[in-house]
């Protein structure tokens, strides 16, 4: 009877992975006529990262044996 009422919290786990999946319903209406214009990539600020510039991808984890090396490499 003990072991039965400790399996009670695996059952109702089990149990609510078979409940129905919520409806989500998208009110906005996509149009193929409105799509935004694609980057032009000429310009820096489309990027995340560019070699001469200081960002995150510069980055490497403290107290680890990396280092950057990106200036290393054209």
């Amino acid at each position: 009877m003990n072991s039965f009422f400790r399996a009670i919290p695996l059952i109702l786990l089990v149990l609510s992975g078979c409940a129905r999946p919520k409806q989500y319903l998208i009110e906005s209406v996509y149009r193929m006529d409105q799509q935004p214009s694609a980057p032009d990539y000429t310009r820096p600020n489309y990027w995340a990262a560019l070699p001469d510039r200081k960002d995150a991808a510069d980055l490497v984890p403290t107290h680890s044996s990396f280092t950057n090396q990106q200036a290393r490499h054209p």
